[in-house]
Formats: C-alpha cells, sequence, structure tokens
C-alpha cells in the first residue's frame, strides 16, 4: 500500500499523519469514521433506497386547508408546491431520523442502527449529530460504534465533521473541512427527497386523516418493488449501479412500504415511516426500518448554522 503523509492545517501550520490508497476501506484517510456500516453493497442499496423513498415521502403535503376530497397524488403534488414556496423563504425545521437496518448473507447476519438529530435552514444549510451501531452474528457479543457532528453551509458540496474516529485517524482534536468524494455524502437533502416523492405520486393511496402531537394530518401510503427503487435512482444518477460490484437491477426484489403523515393546516410534513425488504440474490436478503420526525417549522432558528471559526482543511 502506499502511503503519502501530512496535511494543511488552517492557519498555515502543518500535523504529521499518514492516509493510504489501495486495499482496505476504501475511504479517505480523513472520512473512514464516517462509513461505518455503509461499506457493504448490499447494505448500502437498502440505505439508499430507504432515503429515496423518505425523500419521496416528504412531499406527502398540502396547502392550507383540509383538503375536501382530493386524491393522494393531489396532495403530493399539493406538498411539493408547499415546500417550495417554504424553501424559497428559507425556512427552518428540525429533523429527527432513526433507522433500523438487518442484512443476512449464507455467512451469518448485520444488524445496524443509527440515529441523527439536527437542524436545517433551508436551502442550504444544516447541522445535526449523528450515532450507529453495528452487531453481527460472525462476531458475537462484539458492537461497533461510531458518533460524529456534522454541519454544511453549502447544501453538502463541502461539510465540517468531529468526532471520535476522526481524532483517532487525525491525531488532533475539533473541526475537520472536507469535500465528500461521490458515494460518501453525508448531507440530508430534504428538497431532493421532496422532488422524489412527487415523482412517486401516481403510486399514493390516501389511509385516513390521523392526528399527530395535536396536529390534524392526513396518512398516505406508496407501495414500491425493488426494481422500482433502483429505477427511481437511476434517474437521478445513471452511473447508480455501477457503484454495486456485480449487481443487475433483476438482482433486487422485495417491497418498499411508505407511510406520510402531513399537516393538513400547514401543508408540511411531520412523521415519515418507512419499511422494506429487498433481496439481491445468492441469499443476501435485507429488511430497513426508518422513521423521520419533522417540527419546528415556521419557528425562527435557535442559533445560525455558520462554519466554525476554527478547523482543520482537509488536503
Amino acid at each position: 500500500m502506499r502511503r503519502e503523509r501530512g496535511y494543511e492545517v488552517s492557519g498555515g501550520s502543518r500535523v504529521s499523519c499518514e492516509r493510504g490508497s489501495g486495499t482496505g476501506d476504501g475511504a479517505p484517510w480523513w472520512c473512514r469514521g464516517l462509513r461505518r456500516g455503509s461499506a457493504c453493497g448490499a447494505a448500502a442499496l437498502v440505505s439508499l433506497a430507504a432515503l429515496a423513498l423518505l425523500s419521496a415521502a416528504l412531499t406527502l403535503a398540502t396547502q392550507p386547508g383540509c383538503g375536501g376530497d382530493r386524491s393522494a397524488s393531489e396532495w403530493i403534488e399539493f406538498c411539493g408546491r408547499a415546500v417550495e414556496e417554504y424553501a424559497a423563504r428559507g425556512g427552518y425545521l428540525r429533523f429527527t431520523q432513526e433507522s433500523r437496518t438487518t442484512l443476512t448473507t449464507p455467512q451469518g447476519s448485520l444488524d445496524g442502527w443509527l440515529r441523527a438529530e439536527g437542524d436545517i435552514i433551508l436551502p442550504d444549510r444544516e447541522r445535526y449529530e449523528y450515532r450507529e451501531e453495528l452487531s453481527s452474528t460472525t462476531q458475537p457479543g462484539e458492537t461497533s460504534g461510531n458518533s460524529f457532528s456534522y454541519l454544511t453551509v453549502d447544501g453538502g458540496e463541502t461539510a465540517f465533521v468531529s468526532g471520535e474516529n476522526l481524532e483517532k485517524e487525525l491525531g488532533i482534536s475539533g473541526w475537520v473541512h472536507y469535500k465528500p468524494p461521490q458515494g460518501q455524502n453525508r448531507y440530508f437533502d430534504y428538497l431532493r427527497l421532496v422532488g422524489r416523492i412527487r415523482r412517486m405520486g401516481e403510486k399514493a393511496e390516501k389511509v385516513a386523516h390521523e392526528d399527530i402531537e395535536g396536529r390534524r394530518c392526513v396518512h398516505v401510503v406508496c407501495r414500491l418493488q425493488g426494481r422500482e427503487v433502483v429505477d427511481l435512482y437511476l434517474q437521478e444518477d445513471p452511473s447508480f449501479m455501477e457503484r454495486i460490484p456485480g449487481a443487475e437491477t433483476e438482482d433486487f426484489s422485495g417491497e418498499v412500504l411508505v407511510r406520510v403523515w402531513v399537516d393538513v393546516e400547514s401543508g408540511l410534513p411531520l412523521r415519515v415511516l418507512v419499511e422494506a425488504s429487498t433481496s439481491q440474490g445468492e441469499g443476501v436478503s435485507a429488511s430497513n426500518r426508518m422513521e423521520m420526525r419533522f417540527s419546528g417549522y415556521h419557528d425562527e432558528p435557535p442559533s445560525p448554522i455558520e462554519a466554525p471559526g476554527s478547523f482543520t482543511e482537509a488536503s
């Protein structure tokens, strides 16, 4: 393995460290701590599929009013417009995301849990705290974990991260500023999610009106098959399948169920629940349950989301 040494620290000083290229994790030396739990192609697909559907789910809102006898697809389109208007005003929201994923292979199973919680100022400022844990039947009694803080002021084009794994990797504490390589972006793209659900409108079904935290909501459900999830991604990124070695679109089967609760008065989503099961052939399957909650719409941000005053620049 070839190794290079050194990187620049903002302010002009220099700190010695190592970075590798070749085999192994495959992540850049300065962001390995961000990729725990996502190196497996099948597991990555499940996470991506769930997020794709979540993205869709966020659009299931409407304009103010009870909506009368609007169809599910009409709710989705109204929601897309409401979110666009909210973003254009630089709206704020708070979000939490919690997910549990099980990946089963002929060699054993891998169980993962993650939670992210933070703030968004539309269209492109975001900060959150992230935590994840992994366990495997091939290593009974052993659990690995990771946590970090994330901040961006340019929609994820670049990001500031800090965390224990990064400190161990770099030998310093504090924020690291970097440009994420393709496929390793940790940005929670609220607006892209909304765009995806708008493209799913024809598959939506309206279930009922329900109350969520004292707010009247409409409950909408979308159902997709595994192949349809892949197609959703291919519409955005024709090279999506190339990043999953050895996989073909025909290998993916199963159902994804997306449930969305939309505030009838404001037209903005309050809760999204995604349940997915997929198969990648050759005895590989996965299931995922992801829940997202949104609050704080129309509130003032508790504090500005700005670049840290001091950070290390990754090179």
